[in-house]
């Protein structure tokens, strides 16, 4: 269930994120919900690895997760993202707390930035090394 509900929130994401043209012209597509979204489903995945793994922790924190594995599940997601090691590390570590913080974007009071394709291709590295278990 926890590999599904991963999925759905990746699938919900890439949905959120679809362009729907406008009566009157331009276009909506939904940038926080999808931005929660892909956060959480890489929450999820990382949390089903971890269990497959013998490992179970709790919290919303991407890059303390991401640290509970073992060094060849890191090094394939890392590969499959496509960025070096010092780049993917950096990433991950400004997108740690973004479920958190992007929920509940509307109270903070700061300019917050998320990368939606360094989390796609992050959702979608994890997401083949899960399938991969």
């Amino acid at each position: 269930m926890l590999k599904n509900n991963a999925l759905a929130f990746k699938k919900s994401a890439e949905r959120c994120l679809e362009p729907k043209k406008q009566p009157g012209g331009g276009y909506e597509f939904f940038a926080v919900p999808a931005v929660v979204n892909l956060a959480f489903s890489v929450e999820l995945y990382l949390k089903f690895i971890l269990i497959k793994k013998g490992k179970s922790h709790k919290g919303h924190e991407l890059f303390k997760l991401f640290k509970l594995l073992d060094d060849p599940t890191k090094e394939a997601i890392i590969k499959a993202t496509n960025y070096d090691q010092i780049t993917f590390e950096s990433m991950l570590t400004n997108h740690t707390a973004t479920f958190v913080e992007w929920r509940y974007m509307h109270e903070e009071n700061r300019d917050m930035r998320a990368s939606t394709e360094f989390m796609m291709k992050l959702a979608t590295s994890i997401e083949n090394v899960a399938n991969s278990l």
